[in-house]
C-alpha cells in the first residue's frame, strides 16, 4: 500500500522535431500548388465585373539539385506546377531564365512537356539568358498542371558545367481567361535546383534499416536495409560489396553465409572473407534515375559479439557513358550486438479514461527470445499524477495479482523477491486506485530503461538474467516504450 500520496505536479512537454526528405517535394509539387491556390482564393473572393469572375493561379517549382550526364539522350532540367482554380484558362506565354550557360545551340532541342504531352517550341533565346516558348494558347486543366523541361541531346554539354533554370518575375508566365490576360501569383524569383554535368552517372545509397541494435545468433538475422538509385544515367550493376568490423574471432566467421535480397527476391549468397562480403550479380540488374529499389542483407547465423557493417562499394556500367560507375559514398549502419538470447518488450494499449477506483495505468508483454526461459529481476516505472490522488498500487502478471508491496512516488522501482520467470511471454500490468479526481486530471506511467551498458545492481532500472549472466536493458530493441497516459 502507499506510504504517502503521489505529489501533484505540472509538466510542460516539447514535441520531437522531425525531418523531411526533400525528394518528397517532387511528388507533392502539384498538391502544394493547389493548396496554395486554395489559400489565396479563400483570402480573396472572386472579383465580379459585368459577369466576369477573375480566376486565380499559383506556381510552385521543384528546387532539388541533381546531376545529369554529358551525352545523355535526354535529361529533365526543370519542373514546375501551375495550379488554376477552374477550367477554361489558357497558357499564352512562357519565359525561362537559364543561369550558367548561354549557348543557344545547347538549348535548340529543349522541349516542354505538360504531364507527358509535348507542346510548343523554343521561339527565341536572347543574350540575357532568357528562353521564350511559342505555345499557341494552350488549354490548362482545372487544378494542378505539371510541366517539365527536357533537354534532348546533351552532346554540347561538358563535364564540370552547371546550369539552373528559373522563373524570374511576373513576365515569365502569361495566362488568359475569357479573352482577358492575367498572371499567376508567386513569390518570384522561382529558381529550380542546380543541374551539374558529369562525365558519367553515380550510384546513390540510402539507409532504410530500423534502429534495431540487437540480433539473435541463430535467427537468420536481417542485418541491414538500404535503397539504391542512380543519378545521370541507367546503370547495369555487376557487384555489391560490404565490409564489417567485429570483436568475434576470425575463425568463427570463416563459414558464415550471407544473403543479398532485392525486395523479396534472393539475388545471391556469399561468404565472409577477411572482413569483406562480395556479391557477384549473375543476372542483369539495372538502376535508373527515376526509380528506387529496396535491398537487404541477411546472415545465415552470426556468432555472439559486436558488429559494424558498411556498404563499401558497388560496381556497374553506365548505359550512356559506357564507363564503370561506383557508389557516390559508402553507407554505414549503427553497431549491432548479436546475442544468443534477450528480453523483448511489447507495448500493449490500455484504457484512455481516468476514473475513481482502480485503473490500469500501464501494460506490456515481456517475451524471452532465443531461449526457453529468462528471469526478470527488476522493473522501474516513472509515475506522474495530476488532479487526483493515488491510494494504492498493484502489479498483475498474466491477469493475476502478483503479491508484492508497492509504494508510490515519482519513481517506482520493483525488485522481485523471487525472479519472475519469463517462459515464452507474460503480460505485466500496473494498476492504481485513484480518488479525489478534479478535472482536468491525468496519469502517466512509463518504463525507465538503462543508458549505460555496464550492469549495476544498485542503479539500473531493468535487470534480467540468463543463468548466472546478469544484464540490464541497455540497447534492447523494443525500448523505450511509449508512455501510457489516462485523462479525466
Amino acid at each position: 500500500m502507499f506510504g504517502h500520496l503521489w505529489p501533484t505536479r505540472q509538466h510542460t512537454f516539447i514535441g520531437k522535431k522531425t525531418s523531411v526528405d526533400f525528394r518528397g517535394y517532387l511528388l507533392l509539387l502539384g498538391v502544394a500548388a493547389v493548396a496554395a491556390l486554395i489559400l489565396v482564393s479563400s483570402g480573396r473572393g472572386p472579383i465580379v465585373e459585368a459577369g466576369y469572375q477573375s480566376p486565380r493561379a499559383t506556381v510552385q517549382v521543384d528546387r532539388a539539385d541533381q546531376s545529369i550526364t554529358a551525352y545523355s539522350p535526354q535529361s529533365e532540367v526543370f519542373r514546375f506546377a501551375l495550379a488554376v482554380d477552374r477550367p477554361g484558362v489558357y497558357l499564352e506565354q512562357l519565359k525561362f531564365y537559364v543561369n550558367g550557360l548561354y549557348q543557344a545551340d545547347i538549348f535548340a532541342d529543349l522541349k516542354l512537356y505538360h504531364q507527358g504531352t509535348q507542346l510548343g517550341y523554343v521561339e527565341k533565346f536572347d543574350q540575357e539568358g532568357n528562353i521564350y516558348f511559342s505555345l499557341d494558347d494552350y488549354a490548362l486543366n482545372g487544378g494542378a498542371n505539371i510541366f517539365d523541361l527536357i533537354l534532348s541531346g546533351n552532346a554540347s554539354l561538358l563535364p564540370g558545367q552547371a546550369l539552373q533554370f528559373s522563373l524570374t518575375d511576373e513576365s515569365s508566365i502569361l495566362l488568359s481567361y475569357q479573352g482577358r490576360s492575367f498572371r499567376p501569383e508567386a513569390d518570384y524569383p522561382l529558381s529550380g535546383g542546380l543541374i551539374s554535368v558529369r562525365d558519367k552517372g553515380l550510384v546513390l545509397a540510402y539507409n532504410s534499416s530500423s534502429d534495431q541494435q540487437i540480433l539473435l545468433t541463430g535467427d537468420k538475422p536481417w542485418i541491414a536495409g538500404f535503397k539504391l538509385t542512380s543519378q545521370g544515367e541507367l546503370v547495369d550493376l555487376s557487384e555489391i560489396s560490404f565490409t564489417y568490423e567485429t570483436d568475434v574471432a576470425k575463425e568463427e566467421l570463416s563459414n558464415s553465409i550471407f544473403y543479398l535480397w532485392q525486395g523479396e527476391e534472393l539475388i545471391s549468397p556469399a561468404s565472409a572473407q577477411d572482413g569483406q562480403i562480395s556479391f557477384d550479380l549473375t543476372r542483369p540488374i539495372v538502376l535508373g534515375p527515376d526509380s528506387v529499389t529496396a535491398w537487404s542483407l541477411q546472415a545465415e547465423s552470426l556468432a555472439p559479439g559486436q558488429y559494424a557493417f558498411r556498404l563499401s562499394s558497388i560496381v556497374g556500367k553506365g548505359f550512356v557513358s559506357g564507363q564503370d560507375l561506383s557508389l557516390s559514398e559508402p553507407l554505414a549502419w549503427e553497431e549491432l550486438k548479436v546475442r544468443p538470447y534477450y528480453l523483448s518488450f511489447t507495448d500493449l494499449p490500455s484504457q484512455n479514461n481516468l476514473h475513481e477506483g482502480w485503473n490500469q495505468i500501464f501494460e506490456t508483454q515481456i517475451s524471452s527470445r532465443g531461449t526457453e526461459a529468462l528471469e526478470l529481476k527488476r522493473l522501474t516505472w516513472a509515475l506522474e499524477l495530476e488532479g487526483a490522488e493515488g491510494e494504492a498500487l498493484e502489479l498483475w502478471v498474466d491477469n493475476k495479482a502478483y503479491l508484492t508491496d508497492l509504494t508510490a512516488g515519482d519513481i517506482l522501482r520493483l525488485d522481485f523477491d523471487q525472479p519472475l520467470v519469463i517462459r515464452g511471454s507474460v503480460n505485466v500490468k500496473l494498476l492504481a486506485k485513484i480518488k479525489n479526481l478534479q478535472a482536468p486530471a491525468r496519469s502517466q506511467a512509463y518504463l525507465l530503461s538503462d543508458k549505460e551498458e555496464e550492469v549495476s545492481s544498485e542503479s539500473d532500472n531493468i535487470l534480467w538474467s540468463a543463468g548466472e549472466n546478469l544484464y540490464n536493458s541497455y540497447s534492447l530493441p523494443d525500448l523505450p516504450l511509449a508512455p501510457h497516459v489516462l485523462t479525466y
